[in-house]
């Protein structure tokens, strides 16, 4: 057999198994391309959500932004018409109770048996509720907004 036509045919043998491997490797390539390309879409779909979720917050935040300044001025014009022989001052011992119920700490019975304590006239204690509620609304609704966040992040990671 001729010296060249082995050499000819090792030539291939290589080349062909050269070209086998590089077509192996691109297609590998290609794989973790598509993985990559699939997270990708992934954080934008996780990123759409998130700014979905953002923007209800925000407009749910507006809205009880806007109720809570209309219970304001009805606290105000409470203060303002109602007249002096309608009002009343409330013992010091409940605001001490309010205070404890408002904080989750029980009042101290020195607290409560003190007679020291000052009275709180009707308008500082609406006052004080309304801000409470509303302060109590505003927390609720931010732990609804992460349980809606994180549904939102959860549900666009499934594919969802």
């Amino acid at each position: 057999m001729n010296p060249w036509t082995i050499l000819l045919a090792a030539s291939l043998a290589i080349s062909g198994i050269a070209v086998g491997w590089s077509l192996r490797g691109d297609h590998e390539d290609a794989k973790r391309l598509r993985g990559i390309e699939k997270q990708i879409e992934q954080t934008e779909q996780v990123r759409a959500a998130v700014d979905k979720s953002a923007a209800a917050q925000a407009e749910q935040a507006a809205e009880q932004s806007v109720r809570d300044r209309i219970i304001t001025k009805e606290v105000i014009r409470y203060v303002q018409v109602t007249p002096p022989d309608r009002r009343c001052d409330l013992p010091g011992t409940f605001r001490v109770r309010h205070d404890a119920a408002a904080t989750g700490q029980p009042a101290e019975s020195a607290s409560l048996a003190d007679s020291q304590a000052e009275a709180v006239t009707d308008a500082a204690v609406l006052e004080t509720v309304a801000d409470n509620y509303a302060t109590c609304r505003a927390a609720a609704d931010q732990v609804a907004g992460w349980i809606d966040f994180w549904s939102a992040v959860k549900d666009s990671c499934r594919g969802g």
